[in-house]
């Protein structure tokens, strides 16, 4: 089912309360089909936008860490993504350093707990780049003609 087909069936229904005069599950029923999205991903298959909503609501109510982390991972190789995160880290006022060592520990795989703030933000870059330059080493080495 569509999220279009979704979003009809409920308006229906909803059409259908409101001539039984069911005030109430009319008004219902109608806030749950106008939060359905009516042009932009309505072609969306409904189990794959309900898990969407999902994971969008519960990083809503996530640890600035855990938001963060999932972000940088998100971004991959990719160097304006990954520069572009790493700038709202530093920018983002309510993060604490506990964040920080939480982030940095989930990205690198390790860190110092006693580097300041700036030394995580450089490991972190600092460890982004190893890998960016370990993947186009690894390309070169592929595109190499053996001797």
């Amino acid at each position: 089912m569509r999220v279009r087909d979704l979003r009809a069936v409920l308006e229906d229904l909803g059409r259908i309360f409101g001539a039984s005069g069911a005030r109430k599950q009319h008004v219902a029923i109608t806030q749950v089909a106008e939060a359905l999205p009516a042009a932009k991903g309505s072609d969306q298959d409904i189990g794959l936008y309900l898990t969407t909503l999902e994971e969008e609501l519960a990083d809503d109510f996530a640890p600035a860490s855990v938001k963060y982390l999932r972000k940088l991972k998100e971004a991959g190789l990719v160097e304006q993504a990954f520069l572009a995160t790493l700038n709202l880290i530093e920018t983002d006022r309510q993060i604490k350093k506990v964040d920080l060592l939480a982030i940095a520990e989930g990205y690198t795989g390790s860190s110092d707990r006693k580097a300041s703030a700036k030394k995580l933000l450089s490991h972190i870059k600092g460890h982004f780049y190893k890998r960016l330059y370990e993947r186009d080493a690894n390309e070169l080495a592929k595109r190499a003609t053996p001797v």
